[in-house]
């Protein structure tokens, strides 16, 4: 065989090869992607109960808390609403059909540039009551509506942890 024919042969190869190639990658990165769940934790003297991808960036909203403080955070990054740094931003929290209004902070996250919202509330406010029997949690940014199923969500971990209850 000559070189021509060999170079031909493997071009002809490489035009099956490469989209084969991309078919598998495909449905090689399906396989391996995860789906955002709730997950407690905690690190030095705060705890954190975080919809996201383990062991990612992928968070999707998160509860935390200083323990002992007496009070919690909601943290959500923000991507459809338009946002300044600094910006005091409200906050419509739903949960078993109970209303809450927050006001949060705008913030910008320096690694990635993207927008994120947080607001804090008190142990006792009436959302605490609401998100401890809750299935869904709903939280609206300006015009902006996302929703969280929070069935799987250990808030009562999170709840008695942040009240220092869960010390050793």
């Amino acid at each position: 065989m000559d070189l021509l024919a060999e170079t031909n042969d493997y071009v002809g190869n490489m035009k099956f090869r490469v989209p084969l190639l991309l078919v598998c990658l495909v449905f090689s990165t399906g396989a391996i992607a995860q789906e955002r769940q709730w997950s407690l934790d905690t690190a030095d003297n705060q705890a954190f109960l975080t919809f996201g991808v383990p062991d990612s960036e992928d968070v999707g909203l998160s509860l935390w808390c200083e323990i002992g403080k007496n009070q919690m955070s909601l943290f959500m990054p923000e991507t459809k609403s338009r946002l300044r740094v600094g910006e005091n931003v409200p906050m419509l929290v739903l949960v078993n059909g109970v209303r809450s209004q927050l006001i949060g902070i705008a913030a910008k996250d320096a690694a990635s540039g993207l927008m994120s919202v947080e607001a804090k509330f008190g142990l006792k406010d009436r959302l605490i009551s609401g998100l401890t029997d809750a299935q869904t949690i709903s939280v609206r940014v300006k015009n902006h509506d996302t929703n969280f199923p929070f069935s799987d969500a250990d808030f009562s971990g999170l709840l008695a942890t942040c009240k220092g209850e869960n010390e050793k």
